[in-house]
């Protein structure tokens, strides 16, 4: 170690906000999903705007997710029973429709057209009771008032300290993230990102270590549940060769060899015309009293 470099962090350092500030600051720094939400957001519009249908289905979660999601919110008295509900980045309505039907009053915020009109289509072939979509960007939203609990699943804007305290700004009582652990559902999406983008695939499980980091060093009381079920995807090939097309044009990833690279990814995994795959999902819910930053029973 030279005399220029930082000395390793000590316990103190750990226990500290800043640490857990700038350690994610860093991880996010690293990411190409965030450098690319941030200078291309078009991008990312186009490819919701094209999988808006599809992305529950071939993103691997269905809709197990929601209700196992619902099913602990409800349990721990955070959702249900007419509560106010905000599902900031609610895509086609995964959280959303479930906590609705749970009896919740949902407001269902996301800032892509497609995924809100896919899921009031869904609100109303599943007579859903009814719930209110805002199509704004996150940072413009101005809520009337405070809801019961607000809630961000797989929403890496909302994933820093700030974003954090801005979802705690908007609730009068929890505040609720669904996480990935790192863990990929199917083993093809690995291999297939490390042929196209020529580049090892992150692990986005610092997401759910910063978070919890963060909360518990400011004082925070958060609470962690871990969920874990297998899936299976049984789709067209076709169809999942168009959606992971679609996903990887975000990085400017195009043309004939970005598809053979794609469909040899997929290769072991195909049954004639159809992918057929089994996985392991595997998530995190943390959630915490905005309120008086103490847990939630």
């Amino acid at each position: 170690m030279t005399s220029h470099e930082p000395p390793p962090p000590g316990p103190a350092d750990v226990l500290s906000e800043d640490y857990w500030r700038e350690a994610w600051r860093g991880l996010r720094g690293k990411s190409y999903l965030k450098a690319s939400q941030e200078a291309s957001p078009q991008a990312w519009q186009r490819f919701y705007g094209q999988v808006s249908g599809l992305y529950d289905n071939l993103w691997g979660h269905g809709g197990e997710v929601g209700r196992r999601v619902t099913n602990l919110l409800v349990a721990h008295g955070l959702a249900g029973g007419g509560k106010s509900v905000l599902d900031v980045g609610c895509g086609p309505g995964t959280l959303a429709l479930p906590l609705a039907r749970a009896g919740s009053r949902v407001v269902a915020l996301d800032w892509s057209p497609a995924m809100l009109e896919t899921l009031v289509a869904k609100a109303r072939n599943q007579i859903c009771p009814p719930l209110t979509a805002v199509c704004v960007p996150w940072e413009d939203y101005a809520p009337s008032g405070p809801h019961d609990l607000v809630l961000a699943a797989f929403f890496p804007d909302a994933f820093s300290p700030e974003g954090l305290i801005r979802l705690e700004s908007w609730s009068r009582g929890g505040v609720a993230l669904v996480l990935g652990t790192g863990q990929e559902t199917f083993a093809f999406r690995r291999d297939m990102w490390e042929r196209v983008m020529d580049a090892p695939l992150a692990n986005g499980g610092f997401h759910l270590t910063c978070s919890l980091g963060w909360l518990l060093a400011s004082g925070r009381r958060p609470y962690l549940t871990q969920l874990s079920w297998s899936t299976r995807l049984d789709q067209p090939v076709q169809q999942v060769v168009d959606f992971y097309q679609a996903y990887f044009a975000i990085f400017g990833k195009q043309g004939p060899q970005v598809e053979d690279s794609i469909r040899a990814s997929l290769e072991p995994w195909r049954a004639g015309e159809r992918l057929v795959a089994s996985g392991q999902v595997s998530l995190g819910l943390l959630w915490w009293d905005a309120a008086n930053r103490g847990g939630v029973a």
